[in-house]
């Protein structure tokens, strides 16, 4: 009962929000209500935990009208970017819900509202981007995570005794010139490695969930970030990194952490023999999660934010030049994902303005060579931009 109580308060407050926005409540005069619920903003984003979807769902769309008072705190700010963020991801993982769409449009209005503001942009970035790599969220956009299916904790020998096996070992027959005084050392752990398999969900729907946070990411660029406090956003108070920049440290930082090199100069070419076990792990978490390779391209729209990646992609780069110089197939179409690597590569290089012609068009040929072909072609995409 008291849940309901909470909805129907909810649903009577968007209601007169509503009214208040409607020509007929413009022309009213007295204190508008939304700017008295402003001031209960962090109360109205604790109800995005509540166990009751309706609750949850209402609270989201009070908090889509109602907007962000002109100034702000940094503990509201982030109250309200994490626990908004985190809602946004509880709703992806519900796949049959009529609101969807509804509650889904009013996260990206909020997180919108939310990017107007410099350290409002930046906390948000960092949450989406750290939030699609974690276990739990990553399989909606296409990401690789496994789960253990257990079949021998649940089997009927794997619960017996060490005694008992022992017994068993001992009652069968011996023969002669063999060991008969052997005796079993037990099942280490739970026995044998348990089985795995992927976690996935529909292709449609995959689609749909990339499609929905690449909108919401592209809609925390879009916005002009001011700094916090100010009233309004004018030229002079623009922060001087564009969103896209902010947006490639941000993978840089959450990719390779512990990287030594960034920067648009780009290594040597003994760096793709020394740097492999980095490059490694830089594209596994590449392959691992095919969301990062969407985001590149929303980088690559802009070629200064993509210098700041230069670290991810000539770690890219160094993995599929090492591929294809030792590589056993006949045709670089029979290596798919070392193939798209390649391509996506070169597409961000060339949409970033970074590859000069002819070669920012061999992505086109690519699929019809073969590994030497390749190695040869990216051995000196890899020198022409050294030398940029």
């Amino acid at each position: 009962m008291h849940f309901l109580q909470s909805v129907m308060m909810l649903k009577n407050l968007v209601c007169l929000v509503q009214w208040e926005n409607s020509p007929e409540g413009r022309t009213t005069p007295r204190r508008k209500l939304q700017d008295c619920l402003q001031s209960y903003l962090q109360m109205i984003t604790a109800q995005l935990h509540h166990s009751s979807c309706d609750v949850s769902s209402e609270a989201i769309k009070l908090m889509m009208l109602i907007g962000l008072p002109d100034t702000v705190s940094m503990a509201t700010i982030l109250n309200v970017a994490t626990s908004t963020v985190n809602y946004f991801f509880c709703i992806l993982h519900f796949e049959d819900s009529a609101n969807r769409p509804c509650i889904l449009n009013c996260c990206c209005k909020v997180l919108e509202s939310l990017s107007k503001t410099a350290v409002g942009q930046t906390i948000l970035l960092k949450e989406l981007v750290e939030g699609a790599l974690q276990q739990e969220n990553a399989f909606l956009f296409g990401g690789k995570v496994v789960k253990y299916v257990d079949n021998a904790s649940t089997s009927k020998d794997s619960k017996m005794l060490l005694l008992q096996e022992n017994q068993r070992i001992g009652s069968t027959v011996s023969f002669a010139k063999q060991m008969t005084n052997v005796f079993h050392g037990g099942t280490v752990g739970k026995g044998v490695k348990p089985q795995v398999e992927l976690v996935t969900i529909s292709e449609d729907l995959m689609l749909m969930n990339i499609q929905t946070f690449i909108c919401v990411v592209h809609s925390c660029l879009a916005t002009d970030s001011r700094p916090l406090g100010s009233q309004s956003s004018t030229p002079g108070e623009v922060d001087s990194k564009s969103g896209n920049e902010v947006l490639a440290n941000l993978l840089v930082d959450v990719i390779c952490p512990d990287v030594t090199h960034a920067g648009v100069v780009w290594p040597e070419e003994e760096h793709i023999k020394t740097k492999i076990k980095m490059d490694l792990l830089i594209r596994n978490k590449f392959d691992s999660n095919p969301i990062l390779w969407e985001l590149m391209d929303m980088i690559a729209s802009d070629s200064i934010a993509m210098c700041h990646c230069s670290p991810l992609l000539y770690s890219t780069l160094s993995t599929v030049i090492n591929y294809w110089d030792s590589a056993r197939v006949s045709r670089a179409s029979d290596a798919p994902s070392e193939l798209k690597a390649s391509c996506n590569i070169i597409k961000y290089l060339s949409k970033a303005q970074l590859l000069v012609a002819p070669f920012c068009y061999i992505g086109e040929i690519l699929d019809h060579l073969d590994p030497h072909e390749m190695f040869v072609l990216l051995s000196i995409v890899w020198a022409t931009m050294k030398v940029m």
